[in-house]
């Protein structure tokens, strides 16, 4: 929020962990056995500015209809997140298959970290090997999450939303979804309320968008006189 005029948090959300725990063995065995059991804990995280899309039509967080964050997954990350996250085995397959023994240069869309890298003067490399996701909070009608749902080969629950489908409503879901690929809805929003999971916090805020100012630019105009005074 200091250099960029914009921070962001998101949660409450579930982390996905495990606690080991020492259970006494088989008699055969005669010792002990580690056994690892579910652990969920709620947590709130920093969102990426860079990677952060709201409606940008809103003037605050409060007011935005959807919103989109940005993720770099690699392959590793893909693999676990169908554990972690309940994602589409085949879908997350197909992406894989898609790029096995490729290189590919720098994906589209994250032509900005170039453009960060190149302003501290640290090329680097191309941008390999990696995934770009998306996460998307927002709202859908009945039919359009049934057509999802059926995309994830959930048919039972995609009949449910169908037979319960009236003009007037809308659902609130959280999709995944990477490189015309469907990973995951959840058709079901965490908060009942319908609140959004993200904050947004404005140094100086700006009254006609959700971003605001930070203190590079509130000393914008002291920085410009103290560098003609050096000039001189």
């Amino acid at each position: 929020a200091g250099k960029l005029g914009t921070g962001i948090l998101k949660g409450p959300t579930s982390r996905q962990a495990t606690r080991g725990r020492w259970i006494p063995g088989d008699v055969e065995e005669q010792g002990w056995q580690l056994m690892q059991q579910d652990d969920p804990r709620p947590r709130v995280k920093r969102v990426d500015p860079w990677s952060f899309f709201p409606d940008m039509s809103a003037r605050s967080i409060e007011e935005a209809e959807f919103t989109f964050e940005r993720y770099l997954w690699t392959k590793a990350q893909l693999r676990k997140m169908v554990k972690t996250h309940g994602f589409n085995p085949n879908a997350v397959r197909r992406l894989l298959r898609e790029r096995a023994g490729s290189l590919h240069g720098t994906p589209k869309g994250l032509e900005y970290i170039i453009q960060l890298r190149s302003i501290s003067k640290d090329e680097g490399a191309p941008i390999r090997g990696r995934y770009v996701g998306w996460e998307y909070h927002g709202p859908l009608e009945c039919g359009e999450v049934a057509t999802l749902l059926r995309a994830m080969g959930q048919e039972d629950m995609a009949n449910e939303y169908e037979a319960r489908n009236d003009p007037l409503d809308e659902l609130q879901v959280v999709a995944f979804f990477c490189e015309n690929e469907l990973l995951k809805i959840a058709p079901e929003y965490p908060l009942d309320s319908g609140e959004t999971l993200y904050s947004v916090f404005n140094v100086v805020d700006a009254d006609g968008s959700i971003f605001g100012y930070g203190v590079p630019h509130l000393i914008d105009s002291t920085q410009a006189a103290l560098n003609a005074a050096w000039r001189m």
